[in-house]
């Protein structure tokens, strides 16, 4: 029973090592980069950048 008690704790102890730390830093990065509402304005942005012409600004007669 001791034998098995100490395979579980070396096991354990392995295992939380395994872990990488997560910087302050890097939490607000990745949450930045995956941000859905980012995503989301950014493009609008590059649609409106793309929609930005005379003939959608009015220029054009209509039918």
């Amino acid at each position: 029973m001791k034998k098995l008690a100490f395979c579980f704790l070396m096991l354990l102890f392995i295992t939380a090592h395994a872990q990488n730390y997560l910087t302050v830093e890097e939490a607000v990065s990745i949450a930045l980069k995956n941000n859905y509402g980012i995503w989301v304005a950014r493009n609008e942005s590059d649609i409106a950048r793309i929609n930005n012409t005379l003939g959608n600004a009015g220029m054009l007669p209509d039918l």
